[in-house]
């Protein structure tokens, strides 16, 4: 019986350990999928204020995943978030992830990951995506998105606008 234990909790505490092998950047060219998550306020999630997709090297079980998105949907993502006409509007100061991307290569490894705060205006990434830094220099300070890069993100990953 404690052999099953032992067998069943290092099962259960490896199943969600991830393989990251971050780019240099983020590139259509090595993305074969991307998964979509959301965060979820009501899952137990040991993660004190800045909740992150990756925590101690697995998939955060304070999100839910909620789609995947083809090899061509995932190009699609990464060409618009790699534009610099989706950023150049105001962020709040603030971040608060609503949603995370999961890019991997066609050997199934991360190879970045995005988490997206439509309420801050802004994301983040691993590897930084350079072109949210366009529209920063002499003093301003434009990383947010665009309006049309917001509605255009939205639409791509199939959100409900309403809802963000």
């Amino acid at each position: 019986m404690i052999g099953f234990i032992l067998t069943y909790c290092s099962f259960v505490s490896g199943q969600n350990t991830v393989k990251i092998e971050l780019g240099k950047d983020v590139s259509s060219k090595t993305c074969q999928l991307i998964k979509l998550f959301k965060y979820n306020p009501k899952n137990f999630c040991d993660q004190s204020k800045g909740v992150s997709i990756v925590f101690d090297n697995k998939i955060s079980p304070c999100f839910d995943h909620i789609k995947t998105f083809d090899t061509r949907q995932s190009k699609k993502i990464v060409g618009l978030l790699r534009s610099v006409r989706t950023y150049g509007s105001y962020d709040a100061p603030c971040f608060d992830t609503d949603y995370a991307l999961m890019i991997y290569n066609k050997s199934n490894k991360i190879v970045g990951h995005i988490e997206i705060s439509f309420s801050c205006n802004k994301l983040i990434s691993e590897p930084n995506i350079k072109e949210r830094e366009h529209f920063n220099h002499d003093g301003l300070r434009n990383v947010g998105f665009s309006k049309s890069g917001r509605k255009t993100l939205i639409k791509l990953l199939m959100l409900d606008a309403k809802s963000v």
